[in-house]
C-alpha cells in the first residue's frame, strides 16, 4: 500500500494524455486545421475520456496530476497559463455520457464552465456537477444513444 510508484507512473501517463489536447490546440491555433480554422473568441473545453473511471477528486489525486501536468507542459514548451484560461477535464466514459446529456440541456458553457473554472467545482465527482446542474435546468436530459442501444439488444430474448 505505501509503494505508490504504479500510480505515479499511471499519473504520468494521464498527463501525457491531458498534454496530448493542449498540443492539439497549439496546432488548432496555428492553423494546422485547414478544415477548422482558428477562431479566437471560441471557448475551448480540453477534455480526456478514459474508459476507466479515475475519481480525479477530492485533494490528492488532482492535485498530482496538475504538478504532473505542468511539468509535461513545460517540457513541451506549452504556455502554463493555458491551465487558467482553458482548465481540462478528465472524465470516464461513463460519467461523460452523463454530462453529455446535462451540457445538451444545461448548454456548454453552462455546465463545463461551471464544472472547470470553480476552483471548488473542480474537485468535485462530475455526477455532483451534473446532478447540481441539471437542477437548474427545466429541460429534462435526454436518453444518448437510445435508438442503437435498442438496435444492439433487439435480438436478445427473442
Amino acid at each position: 500500500m505505501s509503494d505508490l510508484s504504479a500510480m505515479a507512473q499511471d499519473i504520468r501517463k494521464l498527463a501525457g494524455a491531458v498534454v496530448q489536447v493542449y498540443k492539439a490546440i497549439r496546432d488548432y491555433r496555428a492553423g494546422s486545421y485547414p478544415h477548422l480554422p482558428y477562431v479566437e473568441a471560441r471557448r475551448i473545453y480540453p477534455v480526456v475520456l478514459t474508459l476507466e473511471d479515475w475519481y480525479c477528486c477530492g485533494l490528492y489525486l488532482p492535485t498530482l496530476l496538475d504538478e504532473a501536468v505542468r511539468a509535461v507542459m513545460q517540457a513541451a514548451g506549452l504556455p502554463l497559463d493555458w491551465l487558467e484560461a482553458m482548465p481540462y477535464a478528465v472524465i470516464s466514459i461513463d460519467e461523460f455520457e452523463t454530462a453529455a446529456g446535462v451540457t445538451s440541456a444545461a448548454g456548454i458553457q453552462a455546465f463545463w464552465s461551471g464544472k472547470l473554472e470553480d476552483a471548488e467545482h473542480r474537485r468535485w465527482p462530475f455526477a455532483v456537477t451534473a446532478t447540481t446542474a441539471s437542477r437548474n435546468t427545466s429541460v429534462p436530459c435526454p436518453d444518448l444513444f437510445h435508438d442503437e442501444y435498442e438496435a444492439m439488444f433487439a435480438d436478445i430474448g427473442a
